[in-house]
């Protein structure tokens, strides 16, 4: 694994994933990076850098992963901290999965992070959005709908940033129409369930 310096508009970061990247994968997040702020590549509005992936490198992805969440159950790997949710993704599955609940239920939780851990449908394509490593998309299902879960790989943690699914018109209308009062909310009772499920910091991350 090698790591290099990225130059963003505002201040240089390392870099440092658990797959080597080639000279062609490198040149496109160097030739991007420097034409944004940290906090604007972090920002959810944001588009990042998609890093088409080799098969072997997906098949690293793949590896690691099996690696961290062996012989633990998706409890104990949350229990032990080796498995964070931030709070985007927290707030995403509230949203998208229980209807707009002020904090989403286990149940939705841990169907996503049941995909992250167990599936071997990982995209094509890695993303590169400001931080210190690629965030890596695992495909899976829950109750019967088609989701994608963005996780990214930090020491021996895996941090769970998002996850999206086919939009229906009833989550595109609910996400045009959720208050400013409800996003608040969420957002307070996220923070208080933290500790039981892993506060998601990093150091190269966007902190909650």
């Amino acid at each position: 694994m090698a790591s290099f310096e990225i130059q963003l508009m505002d201040e240089k970061i390392l870099f440092d994933d658990i797959i080597d990247l080639t000279p062609k994968q490198i040149a496109l997040i160097l030739k991007e990076s420097p034409k944004k702020t940290q906090k604007q590549w972090f920002s959810e509005d944001s588009k990042g850098i998609k890093i088409p992936l080799s098969d072997k490198q997906r098949t690293d992805v793949l590896n690691h992963r099996k690696k961290l969440v062996s012989g633990q159950t998706k409890e104990q790997l949350v229990a032990n901290k080796r498995v964070r949710l931030t709070e985007h993704f927290i707030r995403r599955v509230a949203l998208r999965i229980d209807g707009s609940k002020a904090f989403p239920s286990k149940e939705s939780l841990y169907g996503m992070i049941e995909i992250a851990i167990n599936s071997k449908k990982l995209a094509k394509n890695a993303e590169w959005k400001g931080y210190g490593g690629l965030s890596y998309n695992f495909k899976g299902a829950h109750r019967g709908e088609e989701c994608t879960v963005s996780v990214t790989f930090e020491n021996q943690m895996i941090l769970i940033t998002v996850f999206t699914k086919e939009p229906t018109p009833q989550t595109t209308q609910l996400g045009n129409h959720i208050s400013a009062e409800k996003l608040a909310q969420i957002r307070a009772i996220a923070t208080q369930h933290r500790k039981l499920l892993g506060n998601g910091k990093s150091k190269n991350k966007p902190q909650p």
